[in-house]
């Protein structure tokens, strides 16, 4: 049982990594924001007791298929969007990926997690060569408005959760807040992007419909977009019909997979959210995961 349980690339791959894990089992993870550091190098603050803070307190990565899919689609001197940016996670990688000519756009709506999500990217940006950063404390949608977000309970130890709904909700049993959305096509003016990565609980129709412009003019190369619903969701009918191939993103204990889509299928592991590549040139996707190791498991920045 403890064989298999460490039989995952964040322990192959990065040995001590194990006794973090076995420091991690024997302690309450804190609830207050502190100082981790990713497997791939780069410093952030990040709460234990939240998912994504104790991904990186425990194994140094978070979606480690998803991590190393933009590592090896990101480009020097390439434009990502990250919309759902979280504390910043994807957010920083893809600077560090996309190197000083880059230029990342992160949307974060909620704003108890927007300021730590400054923190992070001002604290990085001191430190290390990255592409720059732009923040929008902005929901994306298929159009300019103001809307209700939707905050998570507590209790459920995840605040990337927050949602914006599709139908009204009952504020007695709800915290919400009111936040701004625009669209991506008014964002981007015409320009090209090589990735955006969305994680909008739910939203993605309504961002994909708010940047029709963009992917039906295949200025976006790959979209990688978190999806409950699978293949048969709004959202991914809505890519595949803008001319996108889509694949199922998962994780060999040597490298990534991309899997041809299909219909009640998914490649992820059953303690991850399945996720998903749309893209425009899906044989250069297929031949970036074809070498072996995992460069979201090692140092990409060298430390001052």
């Amino acid at each position: 049982m403890i064989a298999t349980a460490l039989w995952k690339p964040w322990y192959v791959y990065q040995p001590r990594q194990i006794l973090r894990r076995v420091f991690a089992l024997g302690d309450t993870p804190s609830a207050e924001y502190q100082s981790l550091r990713t497997a791939w190098g780069i410093e952030m603050l990040a709460c234990p007791a939240e998912h994504l803070g104790r991904c990186l307190w425990t194994t140094g990565v978070y979606d480690l298929a998803v991590s190393e899919l933009m590592f090896r689609l990101v480009r020097p001197g390439d434009v990502v969007v990250d919309a759902g940016a979280n504390i910043g996670y994807m957010t920083l990688l893809a600077a560090v990926a996309a190197g000083p000519r880059g230029r990342v756009i992160a949307f974060e709506p909620n704003p108890h997690l927007f300021p730590i999500l400054r923190q992070n990217v001002e604290a990085a940006r001191r430190r290390f060569a990255m592409a720059s950063v732009e923040l929008r404390q902005t929901a994306l949608g298929a159009h300019r408005h103001r809307s209700p977000l939707v905050l998570p309970d507590p209790s459920e130890g995840n605040n990337g959760l927050s949602y914006i709904p599709a139908e009204p909700v009952s504020r007695d049993r709800l915290e919400t807040v009111s936040v701004d959305v625009e669209t991506l096509d008014a964002v981007l003016a015409g320009q090209t992007l090589a990735l955006a990565k969305i994680d909008v609980e739910g939203y993605e129709r309504q961002l994909f419909e708010g940047c029709a412009g963009a992917l039906g003019s295949h200025r976006i190369r790959h979209v990688v977009f978190e999806d409950h619903q699978g293949i048969d969701s709004a959202a991914a009918t809505f890519l595949a019909d803008a001319g996108y191939t889509l694949f199922s993103i998962g994780w060999s204990m040597r490298r990534p997979l991309l899997i041809e889509a299909r219909r009640g299928q998914s490649s992820n592991h059953f303690y991850e959210a399945p996720s998903y590549l749309a893209t425009i040139d899906p044989a250069g996707a297929v031949n970036a995961c074809h070498p072996s190791g995992w460069r979201a498991l090692r140092r990409q920045i060298q430390w001052p």
